[in-house]
C-alpha cells in the first residue's frame, strides 16, 4: 500500500490553517442560530429551566452556555449593590431554633425564600460532575461576570448553611440535597471547598435580607427560650429539676422493661464470679 505524502512548506501550511479557520468562522456567523439550537439540544441535561434557543441569547462558549441555563434573565434578577454576607447560622442551628426546611418547587437553584418560619430551597442533585461544572462557572464569573456573580452568590449561601455533616444530613432528609456522591462528608467537603480563593465583596440584595431574617429568627427564639425557662433563679432551678426528673423517669422505665429474673441471673453471676476470684486468691 502506497503512502500519500503532502508536500507543504511552512508558508503553505499556515495559509491552509488560516483558510480553514476562516471557513469555520464564516460557518459560525452564517449559521449561528442553527449552531445555537444544536448546542441547546446537546447540553439539554443542564437546561433545568427549559430555556429556548433564541437569537437574542448570546453565548461565548460551553461554560457560558451552562451558566445561562442555570440563571434567569438578567432583567429578572435582583441588584447586587450591598456588602457580602458576614454571618449566617448553620442549617442545624436554624432547625433547632424552629426553622422548617422545605423543597421549593422552582426549577431555578437561586430561588431561595423564607416566609412564616419556613425556609424553601430548590432541590439540587450533587454528583461527580457538580464540583467540576460549578468551579468552571464560578471561575467564569470571577473573570467575565464579576458584577453579576449570581451563581457564586448561591453556592456561598449554601456554604454558610453547611458547616458539618449534620447540616448535610438535615438537608438530605428534607430532600433538598440529593446526594449521588455516596457519603455526606464528601458533600460537605465539596461545598466548603468551592469558595476558596473567591473574590467576593458584593451579594444580591435579597440574599442579604434573607440572612438577616434567618439570623433574627434564631436570636428571637433563643431569647424567648431564655426568658421562658432561665429568666430568674427560680425558673432556672425548676427547669433543671424538670430535666433531672425526666432523666430519672427514663431510667426507671428502662429498668422496668428488664425482667426481674434477668436481674437475678446477673446477681447470681456476680456472686459466682466473686467466689471464683476468692478461691483463686487463696490458691495463690
Amino acid at each position: 500500500m502506497k503512502r500519500l505524502y503532502i508536500n507543504l512548506n511552512s508558508d503553505r501550511f499556515v495559509k491552509m490553517i488560516l483558510v480553514d479557520a476562516s471557513f469555520i468562522l464564516e460557518l459560525f456567523f452564517r449559521y449561528y442560530n442553527a449552531l445555537l439550537k444544536l448546542s441547546f439540544d446537546h447540553f439539554s441535561y443542564f437546561n433545568i429551566q427549559s430555556i429556548q434557543a433564541h437569537p437574542s441569547v448570546k453565548i461565548e462558549h460551553i461554560t457560558d452556555l451552562i451558566r445561562t441555563f442555570q440563571l434567569p434573565p438578567l432583567e429578572n434578577l435582583p441588584k447586587r449593590d450591598r456588602q457580602h454576607i458576614k454571618h449566617l447560622y448553620s442549617a442545624t442551628q436554624l432547625h433547632e431554633a424552629g426553622v422548617k426546611f422545605e423543597v421549593c418547587t422552582s426549577k431555578c437553584y437561586l430561588d431561595i425564600n423564607f416566609e412564616k418560619g419556613v425556609l424553601k430551597i430548590p432541590i439540587i442533585e450533587l454528583n461527580d460532575l457538580t464540583g467540576v461544572v460549578t468551579r468552571n462557572i464560578m471561575a467564569l464569573e470571577q473573570t467575565r461576570y464579576i458584577k453579576n456573580a449570581y451563581y457564586t452568590d448561591y453556592f456561598i449561601l449554601l456554604d454558610l448553611l453547611i458547616n458539618t455533616r449534620k447540616d448535610v444530613d438535615l438537608l438530605c432528609d428534607k430532600k433538598i440535597l440529593v446526594n449521588h456522591l455516596g457519603d455526606n462528608n464528601a458533600v460537605k467537603s465539596m461545598i466548603n471547598n468551592l469558595n476558596k480563593d473567591i473574590v467576593w465583596d458584593r451579594t444580591r440584595d435579597d440574599y442579604i435580607d434573607l440572612c438577616k431574617e434567618l439570623n433574627g429568627f434564631w436570636q428571637r427564639r433563643k431569647a424567648t427560650l431564655k426568658s421562658e425557662y432561665f429568666s430568674t433563679p427560680w425558673r432556672t432551678a425548676s427547669t433543671v429539676a424538670a430535666i433531672i426528673l425526666l432523666v430519672l423517669t427514663f431510667i426507671q422505665t428502662i429498668c422496668s422493661i428488664i425482667p426481674l429474673e434477668h436481674l437475678q441471673q446477673i446477681q447470681k453471676f456476680d456472686e459466682s464470679a466473686g467466689d471464683a476470684l476468692s478461691i483463686a486468691s487463696k490458691a495463690i
